[in-house]
């Protein structure tokens, strides 16, 4: 049963591998965007291990001890959740010309993630096993899925409004030019 149930986390694997092996044989500058993308990349590792280990622990219930799969399962969410923040911050960054963005607007978007981590703590999880088919659920999963749609919503609208604007100072620049 393991096995289908991990097609999905061995193609990220997969994906994984190329993305650091290539991140790996590239020189990196000493910025800013730097320190959040490998943090990225480390988190990443971490949540596919988890991952891994979350598929495990549910395909295995009756022999898997509970603390040791709500441990995985936390671990899996807030790994997850950690990527997620860093790819906002690498992408805020970018978006700022490589500068850190201002504490009242950092405690803003660290809102969801707080609220997250809370109901990881404290919140409900189930498991859903029936044949091939295991995953969790509860409100401990639904928070995450809300945090990291909260998330991705910043980071695509951050990146619409930094690329409008950078297309507009190059129309400026241009037009100086001439």
């Amino acid at each position: 049963m393991l096995v289908l149930n991990t097609r999905f986390q061995i193609a990220a694997i997969c994906f994984f591998i190329i993305i650091v092996f290539d991140y790996i044989r590239n020189e990196k500058l000493p910025l800013l965007s730097t320190t959040f993308f490998s943090s990225m990349i480390i988190f990443a590792g971490l949540n596919l291990c988890f991952d891994f280990a979350t598929v495990y622990t549910i395909s295995h219930l009756d022999t898997v001890s509970p603390v040791i799969n709500r441990l995985c399962h936390q671990l899996f969410i807030t790994t997850l959740l950690i990527m997620i923040i860093s790819l906002y911050q690498y992408v805020e960054i970018l978006a700022h010309n490589q500068k850190r963005m201002n504490i009242k607007k950092f405690l803003l978007t660290m809102i969801p993630f707080a609220f997250s981590m809370l109901m990881m703590i404290f919140g409900e999880l189930n498991y859903y096993v029936d044949g091939s088919t295991v995953y969790s659920y509860g409100p401990m999963a639904t928070t995450v899925y809300v945090s990291v749609a909260f998330y991705l919503v910043l980071i695509i609208s951050n990146t619409f409004f930094s690329t409008k604007t950078s297309a507009k100072k190059n129309e400026l620049l241009f037009a100086q030019d001439q």
